[in-house]
């Protein structure tokens, strides 16, 4: 059975970046040897993850290997897909990591997105990255999984091991 793990964090974070070193073998990931993308994930929108993404993830479901996700807001509030994928699969193993990066460096981040979400100039980084925090913080309690927190915010990714995710956001506020 397969091993899922979720990248969320706010738009701009950089999760797919991240997702993408690993699999080129840039950035390793405590635990992971081989690795595969879950593609749907970072290509479908929030229309196609409704429509199709649970299906898509079935289908890696029953390989052997871990299987890198992108994760979106939508995932964890209107479809609960790990939720769901742990209800299918229960001896399925989640993991979830966290991408952090500073709200104010998530604007120019996401600058030339364009899709049927952006531009949107009213978008809230901090709130967004708050919910994020509080949504993954619930999903990794219920499922029982410890998250893993990379900080995003430099020029190189960093694990953050010492760290829970609301500690972590503290500390990061307050420096």
């Amino acid at each position: 059975m397969a091993e899922f793990i979720w990248f969320y964090g706010a738009s701009g974070a950089g999760k797919a970046s991240i997702i993408n070193k690993i699999a080129d073998g840039e950035f390793d990931l405590p635990g992971v040897r081989l690795a595969v993308v879950c593609r749907e994930s970072l290509e479908f929108g929030r229309r196609q993850r409704i429509d199709l993404l649970e299906r898509e993830l079935g289908k890696y479901a029953v390989s052997s290997d871990a299987v890198l996700i992108k994760g979106q807001g939508v995932d964890l509030g209107k479809l609960r897909l790990p939720y769901r994928i742990h209800e299918a699969y229960p001896d399925l193993r989640q993991q979830v990591v966290f991408v952090y990066a500073k709200p104010d460096l998530l604007p120019q981040r996401i600058e030339f997105r364009r899709d049927n979400y952006w531009p949107s100039p009213k978008h809230d980084f901090i709130k967004e990255t708050e919910s994020q925090i509080a949504n993954v913080a619930k999903l990794c309690d219920d499922l029982a999984i410890k998250p893993l927190l990379i900080d995003n915010s430099g020029k190189r990714p960093q694990i953050k091991t010492s760290h829970d995710l609301a500690g972590f956001y503290q500390e990061a506020k307050a420096s």
